[in-house]
């Protein structure tokens, strides 16, 4: 899953603890499905949740969803779009461990799409990833802009 994939280097990125100790982040794929039509097009797509598993996790948990919400603008925008259930589109639970750390669980769906295409040889097929348009995209056309993840400071001055 290539999602997954950049979902740990975004969270390693913003937080290095979870880089240099890999118990410090799991990540799970659950109720995976794939969903395919017929068409004209051969393809399908890749739909499953996405859980975070962070035990033990210090500091404010700013720290976690700012990036996380950033990645999440990037790789997945419609879960900001889905206005039917947008209170459930990222859903979460911590366990509070102390003034200062919590077992922190958080819970996403994530899509990727593939297509496939015919060789111009005929000698077999392609298999592509689709590309999603990000919000930067989006928000370029628009004539918005958001931080990029590099450009953030974190302010921990309310942290609880």
């Amino acid at each position: 899953m290539i999602k997954i994939s950049s979902l740990r280097t975004a969270i390693h990125a913003a937080l290095p603890e979870c880089a240099a100790d890999p118990d410090r982040l799991s990540v799970f794929v659950d109720k995976g499905r794939l969903v395919a039509r017929l068409g004209a097009q051969l393809g399908y797509e890749y739909r499953y949740d996405c859980t975070l598993w962070l035990p033990g996790f210090t500091g404010g948990p700013d720290r976690l969803m700012v990036p996380l919400l950033l990645w999440l603008r990037e790789n997945q925008p419609d879960l900001f779009q889905r206005f039917d259930r947008d209170d459930q589109a990222i859903e979460f639970a911590a366990d509070i461990l102390d003034a200062d750390a919590a077992d922190i669980l958080i819970r996403f769906e994530l899509t990727e799409g593939v297509r496939l295409t015919p060789r111009p040889d005929g000698s077999g097929w392609d298999v592509d990833r689709t590309i999603e348009p990000t919000m930067a995209e989006i928000e370029i056309a628009a004539g918005h802009g958001m931080p990029a993840l590099g450009e953030l400071v974190l302010n921990d001055r309310n942290a609880t």
